[in-house]
């Protein structure tokens, strides 16, 4: 049951944290190519999912936490493939093909 609270604050936390992503790259950064802000936290999130499963193989820290957390709730929330869909589908009704 603990396992299913860590992974809802996580997750709660991750989608936050996109959405907050997808603003300053809509807003600050890019305004005409926002889809960057999902190419953006897709890097980041796995490369910080490798970092964290490699930490828990070596290091002595708690893999519950880790592992519900950090990698399934805030990461796997933060790197979703459902917003790749809905900005591919946004763009191509958008009419921006070569985009």
């Amino acid at each position: 049951m603990f396992n299913i609270l860590l992974v809802a604050i996580g997750g709660s936390i991750g989608a936050s944290l996109r959405f907050f992503a997808y603003l300053v790259f809509k807003t600050y950064l890019f305004p005409n190519y926002f889809f960057l802000s999902t190419l953006f936290v897709n890097i980041v999130g796995s490369f910080l999912i490798g970092f964290f499963i490699m930490m828990m193989e070596t290091k002595n820290l708690s893999s519950e936490f880790i592992k519900y957390f950090l990698i399934i709730g805030v990461l796997g929330s933060f790197t979703t493939f459902s917003t790749f869909s809905l900005e591919s589908v946004d763009m191509l009704l958008s009419k921006k093909f070569l985009q």
